[in-house]
């Protein structure tokens, strides 16, 4: 999972590859409970989908351009262009089918 901000966003966004952008809080609980699952995915899905995050609170003027109103956030990214957004903490499944991205049966056993 890669951190970005204001200056590297363009050149994630554009990835050939799908991504997942978290806008996160330093002091927001829900997305302290949902790291640990973003950071597997992020190692699982290498090659097939991007996990990035961005703080809100480093990055304040891009959280607004992105209409960022509470954290978690999260937004998926296709070609350079928003694809899906979901708000809260979300389920794994959520996560892959936002992407594009088939839940694995040997991932769910080991990630349950």
């Amino acid at each position: 999972m890669i951190e970005i901000n204001e200056t590297t966003f363009g050149t994630v966004i554009d990835s050939q590859l799908p991504v997942l952008l978290e806008f996160y809080g330093t002091s927001c609980p829900p997305c302290q409970r949902i790291r640990p699952m973003l950071e597997r995915l992020s190692v699982e899905l290498q090659g097939q989908a991007l996990i990035a995050k961005m703080s809100v609170e480093n990055n304040p003027r891009m959280a607004h351009n992105c209409g960022i109103g509470s954290v978690p956030t999260f937004i998926v990214f296709v070609n350079g262009g928003e694809k899906a957004r979901m708000i809260g903490i979300q389920s794994r499944e959520n996560i892959l089918t936002a992407l594009g991205l088939p839940m694995s049966p040997q991932a769910d056993l080991f990630h349950k």
